[in-house]
């Protein structure tokens, strides 16, 4: 999977599996390598994805800032952040919901996501 990519993720049948294995290529990347990985945006063949889409936005904004790359243009389009807050796990928790706005990361907040540990691999 060299020339793993965000479209790639998308398409997949099982999103998680997906982006884990798309994260394990691009940790044991070359820069030049991860920059190719997340140079383009995501071509979903379903329009309906629009929350992977954006957490694929997210992750590569992340990315991008964690290893020192330049930020790809396309994560600054407002088609990338939903129009509703979205938490993880679905939690209706009200605390949890709080702990998640107060511990998102920046670049997934912007974009009305609200996870912990986001793109760590165990």
């Amino acid at each position: 999977m060299a020339n793993y990519n965000l479209t790639d993720v998308i398409n997949y049948h099982d999103f998680e599996i997906a982006l884990g294995t798309f994260l394990d290529v691009f940790y044991r990347a070359t820069d030049a390598v991860r920059h190719e990985m997340i140079s383009s945006p995501p071509q979903a063949e379903n329009n309906s994805d629009m929350l992977n889409v954006c957490i694929l936005a997210a992750a590569a904004h992340k990315l991008s800032n964690d290893y020192g790359l330049d930020v790809p243009d396309w994560v600054y389009n407002s088609i990338y952040t939903m129009p509703y807050p979205v938490y993880a796990h679905n939690t209706k928790n009200p605390e949890y919901q709080e702990f998640l706005r107060d511990n998102a990361p920046s670049e997934y907040a912007s974009r009305n996501l609200y996870y912990s540990n986001v793109l760590e691999r165990v």
